[in-house]
């Protein structure tokens, strides 16, 4: 890693890891000390092992052991964010410098918006409507095809959206519909025959 470093000096070089390989491993504490000692510029840790991958609950406990260990490297923490609350329950609970989002913001990209309202002191903009979503792909849409084919826009836009109907009543029908629209026309109908 300090050769990395080295090498793209001025920008910074930063690591994300899991726990570990399997509960019995992990070595989370270890390997932060040693992007420490490499020049890395922060470590971000998700509070799974490689074992886990998405199964279970993130262990943010295990996340929270590293940062004493560390001289001054800022650790960032991963997993399990999902809402407003779940950002500021680990911000203030756990001793991070920070938290990354993943799987959660596929499914709502507004949250990262919301999350710095409420830092900010300010209230979170409310869950967007059915149509505000509808607009917000079809402005994504419009982006891919700027640069991209139709068909090739319909194949990237696809995965995206069926994220937003997580959890939703229909979501199944909703994505086997998505997934097999032919051409935007028809995307767009089962689009707004859902969240319209």
């Amino acid at each position: 890693m300090q050769k990395v470093a080295d090498t793209v000096a001025p920008v910074p070089v930063t690591t994300k890891i899991r726990l570990g390989r399997t509960r019995d491993t992990i070595n989370a504490i270890d390997v932060a000390q040693a992007v420490e000692s490499a020049g890395g510029a922060g470590i971000t840790i998700h509070g799974r092992t490689a074992a886990d991958m998405y199964r279970g609950q993130s262990d943010w406990e295990e996340i929270a052991k590293v940062k004493s260990k560390l001289r001054s490297l800022p650790l960032i923490g991963n997993g399990d964010i999902k809402t407003v609350a779940d950002a500021l329950h680990r911000i203030q609970h756990y001793p991070v410098d920070g938290i990354m989002i993943g799987r959660g913001a596929l499914a709502k990209p507004w949250l990262f918006r919301q999350i710095a309202q409420v830092l900010r002191g300010e209230p979170a903009d409310a869950e967007p409507s059915g149509e505000q979503v509808v607009e917000m792909i079809h402005r994504h849409f419009a982006v891919l095809q700027r640069q991209f084919s139709e068909s090739i826009a319909l194949v990237l836009i696809r995965k995206t959206v069926c994220h937003y109907a997580v959890g939703q009543s229909g979501a199944r029908k909703f994505r086997n519909e998505v997934c097999t629209a032919k051409d935007a026309e028809s995307f767009f109908g089962v689009i707004q025959a859902f969240f319209g």
